[in-house]
């Protein structure tokens, strides 16, 4: 494995160039249509809930109940 290089950052951010198959690029898309973030803020949010982090998604969900539950 190669030694971790850091990107060249544009601003703030760090571009992520990388291939998924269609059904999952139209599915990121959709996804971020619905809550309203970029799609490049939806996969940051999913990257950060993977490692356990505090994320946009769940973020969004704070402070409500599941109907369920009332």
């Amino acid at each position: 494995m190669k030694e971790y290089r850091p990107p060249k950052l544009i601003g703030m951010k760090a571009p992520l160039n990388c291939l998924v198959l269609p059904y999952q690029h139209h599915t990121v898309w959709k996804a971020a249509q619905r809550y309203s973030m970029s799609f490049g803020e939806y996969v940051g949010a999913l990257i950060d809930r993977a490692e356990g982090r505090p994320n946009k998604l769940d973020g969004m969900r704070q402070g409500t109940w599941p109907i369920e539950e009332l």
